[in-house]
C-alpha cells in the first residue's frame, strides 16, 4: 500500500516552500529598486538641485534592513551562506569526517540563530512597549525591529532543514557502509 499521506505532505511542503521563495525574491527586489531610487533621488537632489532631502535616510533604513534580512533567509535557503573554514581543505568529498563537521557546524549556528530569534523578539517587544521613533519622519521603528525576527526565524528554519538533509546523508552513508562490510 502507498504512502499518500506522505506524499500530500511532500506536495504542500514543496507548495509552501516554493511560495516563500517567490515572496522573498519580489521582496528583495522590490526592496533592491526601493533603496536605489531613493538614493538616486537623493544624489540628483543634493547635485542638480542643491537640496537636501534629508527624509530619505528615515526611508532608506526600513528597506535596507528588510534587504538585508531577507537576503540572508534568502542565502541560507540557497545554502550559499557565508563560510569560513579550513575542513571542506582537510577532508575533501563526502566523507564521514567532513559529515561529522557539517552537523557540528549546523547545529552551532541552529542554536545561535534560535538564540537569536528569541533576542530579536524581545527587542520587538520592546520597541512596541516604548515605541523609538526615526529622527526626522519620527516614524516608528517596530516595523524595522519586526525584520530582525523574521529574518532569524526564516533563517532558522533553513538551517533546520539543511541539518535534516544533512543527517539524511549521514544515515545512507551509515546504512551503506554497514551493508559493505557484511
Amino acid at each position: 500500500m502507498e504512502n499518500t499521506g506522505g506524499r500530500w505532505l511532500k506536495r504542500i511542503g514543496g507548495a509552501i516552500d516554493k511560495g516563500a521563495h517567490r515572496s522573498i525574491r519580489v521582496a528583495l527586489t522590490t526592496a533592491c529598486i526601493g533603496i536605489t531610487s531613493l538614493v538616486g533621488f537623493e544624489i540628483i537632489s543634493r547635485t542638480v538641485f542643491q537640496w537636501a532631502p534629508v527624509f530619505i535616510e528615515d526611508i532608506v533604513v526600513y528597506c535596507v534592513v528588510w534587504m538585508y534580512m531577507l537576503g540572508a533567509i534568502y542565502g541560507t535557503y540557497k545554502r550559499d551562506h557565508l563560510k569560513g573554514g579550513i575542513v571542506h581543505l582537510l577532508f575533501r568529498g563526502e566523507s564521514r569526517a567532513s559529515g561529522v563537521f557539517k552537523v557540528g557546524n549546523i547545529f552551532i549556528a541552529l542554536g545561535l540563530c534560535c538564540l537569536l530569534s528569541i533576542w530579536s523578539w524581545q527587542s520587538f517587544m520592546w520597541d512596541i512597549q516604548f515605541s523609538p521613533r526615526t529622527q526626522v519622519l519620527h516614524l516608528p521603528l517596530e516595523f524595522a525591529r519586526l525584520s530582525m525576527f523574521v529574518g532569524f526565524v526564516g533563517i532558522t528554519v533553513y538551517f533546520l532543514v539543511e541539518a535534516i538533509d544533512i543527517f539524511r546523508v549521514l544515515l545512507r552513508h551509515s546504512a551503506s557502509d554497514t551493508r559493505t562490510k557484511r
